[in-house]
């Protein structure tokens, strides 16, 4: 085939014809766009010239008019379509960095939570993979309006598989183990739409660190019971070897003197003797007496208030004492130590004691109508043994002197108690 020079002229004014368009396009795009003026006006000559140019190379074919030379022609057409080109470029790489209805799709759908938008009507504008899926399992088929979700989060789809972890948060295990909250927020653009935003973020690592955190606890709860049931077994052998030791010196001082008696009575010892073996006998009967305090502790609070009475000091106890019976015989000995400092340092008439229980403890806070301290309480030989006392047997000590004395002591009450 063969090309003549008015063929290829013609085929340079088609091609011109097809730039000038494109070039038109171009150029309306970027007015409204809102371009920069220089670029405009540079952009408005070029497509002028090429209007020009193309009625001149149309001119030039015989047919026409006077002719143009080939090589003029092809060299304008090629210079209009350089520009062109590099103009259309600079657009398409604007264009990918604009912000524009696919874009924020595309970045909606890339977020590893879940995100919906509804319209007044509950109609889903805007959603993105993660909650589609969401929606579709808990819904049980695909997400319809507002109000369908919402039901849904409330009762999930029978056979979802879809179980509520939180009464008070709208916060779901889905069937492959992840954790998912749900959260509602309205919305407001600059044009006074309004819109409702449904988020959905994972909280599976949260939830997770839950459980562990709740399995720890119950270990450490199983620990500390077991701890506190030694802790009162201790203290129980603790105080029947204390009950035992008494009971063999008991029975060693009455054997000591049932002996010395027989040999002042059998040898006719001289009446002289008679006095030692007497001091004997009286060690001996004070220490039946201790023994008797010691067995009968049930006793003990009633011959606490009843020697207080004798003293002028009133006890008043609001509560009542454990069933433990390491637990009453301990804060009956913190009754006593406050009975006598009350007396002796703060000249008070009334004591006054609270017993409280919560879970496995019970807690006793002993305070009187005396003078308050003038300094803060150092604790001297009564109170530092009381301490240790309670200590022992698990439990803790608290002396605050202002604005008024008050002691607490909080003990292992026993599963009895509870």
């Amino acid at each position: 085939m063969i090309f003549t020079e008015e063929s290829v002229k013609a085929a340079a004014a088609v091609l011109l014809l097809i730039i000038l368009i494109m070039w038109m396009v171009l150029l309306t795009l970027k007015i409204r766009r809102g371009g920069r003026f220089r670029t405009l006006v540079m952009d408005t000559v070029l497509f002028v010239f090429g209007l020009v140019f193309l009625t001149i190379l149309t001119d030039s074919i015989p047919e026409y008019g006077t002719p143009l030379p080939l090589p003029a022609a092809c060299a304008v057409t090629v210079l209009l379509c350089v520009p062109l080109i590099i103009s259309y470029l600079r657009e398409e790489k604007k264009t990918s960095e604009m912000l524009n209805a696919f874009s924020i799709k595309e970045a909606i759908d890339d977020l590893p939570d879940g995100a919906a938008f509804f319209d007044t009507n509950g109609v889903p504008v805007l959603c993105n993979h993660v909650m589609y899926r969401l929606a579709h399992i808990i819904c049980g088929g695909s997400l319809k309006s507002l109000k369908s979700l919402e039901e849904a989060c409330r009762k999930p789809a029978a056979g979802s598989g879809v179980k509520r972890i939180s009464p008070k948060r709208m916060t779901f295990l889905f069937p492959d183990d992840t954790a998912w909250y749900f959260s509602r927020e309205d919305i407001s653009c600059r044009d006074g739409r309004k819109y409702v935003q449904i988020t959905a973020s994972n909280v599976t690592e949260l939830y997770e660190k839950k459980q562990e955190l709740l399995a720890v606890n119950e270990e450490l709860a199983d620990v500390s019971k077991r701890m506190r049931s030694m802790v009162r077994n201790v203290t129980a052998i603790a105080r029947e070897e204390e009950i035992l030791a008494m009971k063999m010196r008991v029975h060693d001082e009455i054997g000591s003197s049932v002996l010395a008696t027989r040999r002042l009575l059998v040898q006719q010892r001289p009446m002289e003797e008679a006095e030692s073996v007497i001091a004997m006998w009286r060690k001996s009967v004070g220490l039946l007496c201790r023994d008797s305090e010691i067995k009968e502790e049930s006793s003990q609070l009633l011959q606490l208030t009843e020697q207080a009475r004798e003293i002028g000091l009133a006890i008043h106890l609001n509560g009542r004492m454990p069933e433990d019976r390491e637990a009453s015989y301990i804060l009956t000995a913190a009754l006593r130590e406050c009975a006598t400092n009350a007396v002796r340092h703060a000249e008070a008439s009334g004591l006054y004691a609270d017993l409280s229980r919560k879970d496995s403890m019970v807690t006793i806070v002993i305070t009187n109508d005396g003078k308050v301290p003038e300094n803060s309480i150092l604790e001297g030989g009564g109170l530092s043994s009381l301490r240790r006392r309670v200590e022992r047997a698990g439990g803790t000590m608290r002396i605050q002197s202002m604005p008024v004395f008050s002691l607490t002591v909080s003990l292992p009450a026993g599963e009895d108690d509870e």
